[in-house]
């Protein structure tokens, strides 16, 4: 066993023991674990709190609104017979779910009356899926033997690879993994946050599972998963984890203070912390006592709830899991789109049959610009959950985008039993020529991406978006790499096709604020990159004139804090220059932005342009960074101002952003730098101190 474990499991032993034969949700102990393997989890934790607070305050679940409906699928991982617990025990639990959240359980007689009137309908159902991960029905219930005797709270159950059962997509199912919890344990969950990943949903013990079957007293009626549901969808334990110092809370307001979990059923009141006349609400779904005691959640709670849905848990309610398989069901599921330089286009559709009998015939129906679709026959054989891809007639495009919408009607003649995955549209765009230049972007427009501009966004996460925060202005283009936990995912800001043969010695210039998250001299050197590409022959491939991360591409001193980025003055920004004289010769050039993504911090990107020379560089600033001689040969002396004591660092680059030297010189002095052998022209100096970034052009004469 490892180090880890064994502490692990250490810590485990002792918090089971001092609970023995008592509730035991390891919620909080599987947070503090989760935080000590990955710190991260411990910013979106915070985040996500912050976040519902926030929300919390605009929001009020009296508003009317349609139930929540949520697909859940149930994997059972057993070693016994006892443990491979029956269908009727899960649908038992099903519908022990759907009473609580509705306040339809039978047990709402014992609520006091008290607190009645806060006792909230919340407005969430949970259904078994009906469709698995393939297209295939299925009975929301995956049943996977194991070799394992038990499962802890490091998550192995959640792994086919470590005994237990793969998560089925976390953006479509609510995944509840039911199994022989070791230690006593009835019980843990993932709370909600902006990085969804395939551990979110809850563990339950088999014995805790549902209210008939094989089940262990008092825990017996399903409220086990009820409370864990309930982590997951944003609360808190009642008692807010304070060890009885009645200062911790629960962040909802009309939940009384309380000192501690309260254990077994007591006799109402349960007065503690000066919460009197009512005392606790120990029969609260959020607090430890017996399955029996439990009977209802708050308005409060209901709010906090929706608010998991309204930032965190939204593409649940877009999920087809618990829709039935109709017999006829042919859906487009992608079209080509991209870049082309041509204006005729054959499209290319791939269609799945989603439906449960083989598809011999369906039409598929396409348009351009929203004008009459043509109707396309396909005729052959597609099996239940395959694709096909489909090539259709050739359409006719616009120079600049155009809209192609693609859909199938009359699978084998018939009626689709479910049409609303019939539809696809994909952007395509005609390029003939590119816009002559010169070109600028400052984002200021309504309108994001601006004209022209396309945004990649792969994954459909975080992407490109419009800032208010720019350089010298109130508007920029950003990625919030803060928020985008799904690392190395890349999206791209597509400029529209250039003409760089209107210039002699075209350069692009764009301002960059970036800051990391993580400090770089960790062992492990997280960083977002920011790349710059360009193709000459419409996107069929590309080569990268810039690229920049860690220490290279932040641009505030110190290079990172633990708090999102976002940049508040001009020193925040650098000017970066990219030499695209090698390309001046080509009329139709495409180039795009891209970001990768190593949840870090945020990335802002202004003042884009392609013009004929550095002129729209600022020179520089003698007052405040001091460059001598310039144009320069071997050497420079350079001062860059600071606070009495502190160091700046100095960075020269050629065009393209390589950075070639770089040296450290304290601050207010003219230091001389010998400089490495280069040829003639124009670089980029760039210097860091802790009054600001200073960035400016130098020019060298041959040092070679």
């Amino acid at each position: 066993m490892s180090p880890r474990l064994l502490l692990l499991t250490c810590a485990l032993l002792l918090f089971s023991w001092a609970a023995w034969a008592q509730r035991t949700c390891g919620t909080s102990e599987y947070i503090r674990w989760r935080m000590q393997q990955d710190p991260q989890f411990a910013r979106l934790v915070q985040e996500s709190r912050a976040i519902s607070q926030q929300h919390q305050q605009n929001n009020s679940s009296s508003q009317s609104r349609t139930v929540i409906t949520i697909p859940v699928v149930v994997h059972v991982v057993y070693k016994t017979a006892a443990q491979n617990i029956s269908d009727e025990q899960v649908i038992s639990q099903i519908e022990v779910l759907n009473e609580d959240f509705r306040r339809l359980n039978a047990d709402t007689v014992n609520t006091p009356a008290a607190f009645k009137p806060l006792a909230a309908d919340c407005e969430i159902e949970f259904c078994l899926a009906q469709r698995d991960p393939e297209g295939k029905p299925t009975n929301g219930i995956n049943r996977v033997m194991t070799t394992k005797s038990s499962f802890g709270l490091d998550d192995q159950v959640k792994y086919t690879a470590q005994g237990g059962a793969d998560a089925w997509d976390v953006k479509r199912y609510f995944n509840i993994w039911v199994c022989n919890l070791s230690f006593g344990l009835l019980g843990y969950a993932v709370p909600p946050s902006f990085s969804i990943d395939e551990t979110f949903g809850v563990v339950i013990g088999y014995k805790y599972f549902g209210r008939v079957g094989t089940l262990d007293p008092p825990y017996d009626k399903g409220r086990t998963t009820t409370h864990e549901i309930g982590h997951c969808l944003n609360l808190e334990h009642i008692w807010g984890d304070d060890g009885n110092a009645c200062t911790g809370s629960d962040l909802v307001a009309d939940t009384p203070n309380q000192a501690n979990e309260t254990y077994g059923c007591p006799s109402f009141p349960q007065i503690s912390c000066n919460n009197g006349p009512n005392g606790d609400m120990f029969m609260n779904y959020m607090d430890y006592t017996d399955d029996a005691c439990m009977n209802l959640f708050t308005l409060g709670q209901k709010d906090r709830m929706l608010t998991a849905f309204n930032n965190f848990l939204s593409f649940l309610l877009n999920s087809d899991a618990c829709l039935p398989l109709a017999d006829l069901d042919a859906g487009v599921i992608y079209m080509e789109g991209g870049t082309i330089c041509a204006t005729s286009f054959e499209p290319v559709v791939v269609v799945k049959n989603f439906g449960l009998d083989t598809l011999y015939s369906f039409d598929i129906h396409y348009a351009v610009n929203g004008g009459t679709p043509a109707v396309y026959t396909w005729n052959g054989i597609l099996l239940p959950t395959d694709t096909v891809t489909v090539t259709l007639p050739s359409v006719n495009l616009n120079n600049g985008a155009n809209t192609l919408t693609a859909y199938t009607a009359q699978p084998n003649g018939g009626t689709d039993g479910y049409p609303n995955n019939d539809t696809y549209s994909q952007t395509v765009q005609v390029s003939l020529q590119g816009q002559a230049l010169p070109l600028t972007e400052e984002f200021a427009s309504g309108t994001f991406p601006p004209a022209g501009w396309q945004v990649i966004n792969p994954d459909n996460g975080y992407t490109w978006q419009q800032s208010t925060l720019g350089y010298n202005s109130s508007n920029s283009a950003y990625v919030r790499n803060y928020d985008y936990s799904q690392n190395g995912e890349v999206d791209e800001l597509l400029l529209p096709s250039l003409d760089l043969t209107t210039l002699n010695a075209p350069k692009l210039t764009f301002y960059v604020a970036y800051r990391l998250y993580t400090n770089p001299n960790n062992s492990t050197n997280y960083s977002d990159t920011l790349t710059v590409l360009l193709s000459t022959d419409c996107g069929a491939s590309w080569q990268v004139v810039y690229k920049k991360w860690s220490t290279n591409l932040t641009t505030i001193t110190p290079p990172y804090s633990q708090v999102e980025f976002k940049p508040s003055s001009p020193n925040h920004w650098r000017l970066e220059l990219v030499d695209l004289t090698p390309f001046a010769s080509y009329n139709n050039v495409l180039l795009k932005f891209r970001n990768t993504t190593d949840y870090e911090n945020n990335l802002y990107v202004d003042k884009i342009n392609i013009n004929v020379s550095t002129a729209t560089l600022p020179p520089i600033d003698a007052a405040a960074f001091a460059v001598f001689p310039n144009p320069a040969s071997g050497w420079v002396y350079v001062t860059v101002p600071g606070a009495p004591g502190s160091h700046a660092e100095v960075r020269l680059h050629d065009l393209s952003g390589r950075m070639i030297a770089t040296t450290t010189i304290p601050c207010g002095m003219a230091v001389p730098w010998s400089l490495p052998q280069l040829p003639q022209g124009m670089y980029l100096l760039t210097a860091g101190s802790d009054a600001g970034t200073f960035t400016g052009m130098l020019e060298l004469a041959n040092t070679q």
